[in-house]
């Protein structure tokens, strides 16, 4: 059987591995049809420069922005930091920059939807969190099975 027209596309994620002009120009001889940007793990700049570099290997190649949707996320931490297993950590709905004792969110009503003794997990359920009490703006865990996190995982 000949086919004449594929309709199959090859969508490609673009990362920090596959940012480089280079490394793009490569992916394109390839064949890549689609270059995918991960909305969720970028910023504003970050996506510009991104999206310029692409249009710089190939202005008519289509670009997909992956927009992230309703997820509650951790916000900005300070590098990767490691939750220890049996240390308090505090989950705020305030916005600063976190470390291993504080992390804000970006669900507001966290302190009010999550009861004590309930488990929350982060980063892809690697980190789990046991609720300890609750505040105004804030949920006091204990990290039950600790792990890496870094800015912008998901809270679950």
């Amino acid at each position: 059987m000949v086919f004449h027209e594929t309709k199959s596309k090859i969508v490609c994620t673009i990362g920090p591995a596959s940012k480089p002009k280079a490394v793009l120009e490569k992916m394109v001889a390839a064949g890549m049809d689609v270059a995918r940007l991960n909305m969720s793990h970028e910023d504003r700049k970050n996506v510009r420069k991104t999206f310029e570099t692409i249009r710089s290997v190939d202005d008519t190649l289509p670009i997909m922005f992956d927009l992230q949707g309703p997820k509650i996320r951790v916000g900005e931490i300070d590098g990767q930091v490691d939750l220890i297993t049996g240390n308090e950590l505090v989950l705020s709905t305030e916005e600063f920059v976190g470390d291993a004792s504080r992390i804000s969110v970006s669900h507001e009503q966290l302190p009010q939807d999550v009861k004590v003794g309930n488990i929350i997990a982060l980063n892809d359920g690697i980190i789990r969190l046991k609720v300890k009490s609750k505040k105004k703006t804030e949920v006091v865990t204990e990290v039950v099975h600790g792990g890496p996190i870094s800015s912008r995982k998901g809270v679950n």
